[in-house]
């Protein structure tokens, strides 16, 4: 998981499902990048769109020499 489309992901709810994309300042909407479709938990869609910005708090902790977060980072290849 070394690499992940950056950038803030959103939420669209299209019916029971939602979908999870990426628009961003330099990407217009009708460019956008779907992630994730047909999630029918709302939480889920919440929590995979909240991803991102985990990811950079626990990089961040990991800065700061919190172990647990360095080690997370490293099982996700994400340590760099």
């Amino acid at each position: 998981m070394a690499n992940y489309t950056r950038g803030e992901w959103k939420i669209r709810q299209s019916g029971i499902t939602s979908q999870i994309y990426v628009a961003t300042p330099t990407r217009p909407v009708a460019k956008e990048y779907q992630i994730a479709e047909r999630i029918y938990n709302k939480a889920n869609a919440h929590l995979i769109a909240a991803s991102p910005r985990m990811i950079k708090f626990i990089k961040k902790l990991a800065r700061e020499g919190n172990k647990e977060a360095s080690s997370f980072l490293e099982t996700l290849d994400l340590s760099g």
